[in-house]
């Protein structure tokens, strides 16, 4: 599995030796990863570059997040950039777990909801990490989604961009609530499949 790695460069001073070990935790487990992005850069670099370099940087980052099979974020550094780096993710339908360590929840993760997708996992050491990281991976890879298109008649899609609109979400998530009630009411489980 392809996993993008991301964590605040900033931080790297303070949390590099946890960047390093939960990438060679993912490693171990199999994983390409693909972190040189946080290893390859520095505070000073981030400094010293122009818009047009910044811009390639990030552009680079966003391709990445975009080829992964899933995103993995360290955000005990509390920064903006990787927030909205794991929301780009999220939202793009890529299964995250944020991981974190401390003795507070960064304030980031405090306005954000944990879903199938977005797993958020504190730890104290690598140990912990270790034992837990191949059930926390093996949960996000069946919350993939795949792609399923169809036609629906003008009167259909009226229909769901207003209860779109009535409910706040989007029509997709409303398609799947639909399709998840359905198979709740006919008992449906995987092994029948």
């Amino acid at each position: 599995m392809k996993i993008f790695f991301i964590a605040s460069i900033y931080g790297s001073e303070r949390f590099g030796k946890n960047y390093e070990a939960i990438v060679d935790l993912l490693k171990e487990e199999g994983h390409t990863v693909y972190a040189g992005h946080i290893f390859g850069v520095s505070a000073k670099d981030l400094q010293s570059w122009d818009d047009e370099k910044d811009i390639q940087f990030h552009k680079k980052v966003l391709a990445g997040i975009k080829r992964a099979d899933l995103v993995v974020a360290e955000l005990s550094y509390s920064s903006t950039s990787v927030g909205y780096l794991a929301s780009i993710a999220v939202e793009s339908g890529k299964p995250t777990i944020a991981f974190y360590s401390g003795k507070e929840t960064p304030h980031l993760l405090k306005t954000i909801v944990e879903s199938e997708k977005f797993q958020v996992v504190h730890y104290n050491t690598m140990e912990e990490l270790k034992k837990e990281i191949a059930s926390l991976i093996d949960y996000a890879i069946e919350q993939r989604d795949t792609r399923f298109n169809f036609f629906v008649s003008r009167k259909l899609t009226l229909y769901l961009n207003w209860i779109s609109q009535k409910k706040r979400i989007p029509r997709a998530v409303y398609l799947r609530q639909l399709i998840r009630r359905e198979m709740r009411n006919t008992r449906w489980t995987l092994a029948e499949s």
